[in-house]
């Protein structure tokens, strides 16, 4: 989405080390669900982004081929 804009401050806020830090990717039919059970939950969460065809990473206006990541 050209228009989307996380909201974080730095990557240590998304990828931090600690001990309850933890990435997950969910299909688009069982994200709402899982933001409901978060949110009753009082877990907090970050949503990133979604999975496109681009075959890249983006964050905000920062991206990377999935090729380069890989190296």
């Amino acid at each position: 989405d050209e228009n989307w804009n996380p909201d974080f401050q730095n990557a240590s806020e998304l990828f931090g080390e600690g001990f309850h830090t933890f990435i997950v990717s969910l299909s688009s039919e069982h994200e709402s669900e899982a933001i409901r059970e978060w949110f009753a939950a009082e877990i907090p969460f970050t949503k990133l982004g979604h999975i496109t065809d681009s075959p890249e990473l983006k964050i905000g206006d920062w991206s990377m081929s999935v090729n380069d990541l890989e190296k």
